[in-house]
Order: structure tokens, then C-alpha cells, then sequence
């Protein structure tokens, strides 16, 4: 199931310094894209389209679970680096939201 998402990961070892990098972009664009999407899914509630909402609510979830699983190919390091790159993600997120 990691193959088709992510095929460089499949079994790779890498080092801590280029695994923080890629669990860092990995996660980090995973969480925009997650935290983006949340705001659709949102504006699709408000509006009563209950169906789509909930059909981007999985697809949503679904992405962001795929991509952090594909890092485990790559090691812990790189799965706690895309979980610190999804976090700050959310930090942004939360910041664009909060602006007047």
C-alpha cells in the first residue's frame, strides 16, 4: 500500500539529516493540504452539503494518514520529523485563521 503513494520510500534507510529534511516537507505539505482542506469542509457544512463534506472529510484524513505511513519506510526519524512538519503546518493554520 506505501508503494503507490510514495516509491523512493519502500524500504529506503535513510541517515538523520536527509530523513528530517524529507519527514520535515512530507509533513509539512501534508498538513497545508490537510489544514486547507478543513477549511473547505467547513465552508461545505455551512452550506448544508453534508455528502460532499463528508466525502473530503475521508479523502482528507485518508491523504494525511497515507503520507505519514509512508515515512515509516523511511524510519522514525523521518515519521517524527513529518509529524513535527504537520504540526507546524497547524501552527500556521491556526495563525491564518486568527488574523482579523
Amino acid at each position: 500500500m506505501i508503494g503507490p503513494i510514495l516509491p523512493v520510500a519502500q524500504g529506503l534507510a535513510l541517515s538523520p539529516a536527509p530523513a528530517i529534511a524529507l519527514g520535515l516537507l512530507v509533513g509539512g505539505l501534508a498538513g497545508v493540504v490537510h489544514f486547507t482542506q478543513l477549511r473547505h469542509t467547513v465552508h461545505l457544512l455551512s452550506r448544508g452539503r453534508t455528502g460532499l463534506a463528508l466525502a473530503t472529510q475521508l479523502l482528507r484524513i485518508a491523504l494525511s494518514a497515507a503520507l505519514l505511513a509512508a515515512l515509516v519506510a523511511c524510519g522514525l526519524v523521518a515519521l517524527a520529523a513529518g509529524f513535527a512538519g504537520f504540526l507546524i503546518a497547524r501552527t500556521w493554520a491556526l495563525k491564518r485563521e486568527r488574523r482579523p
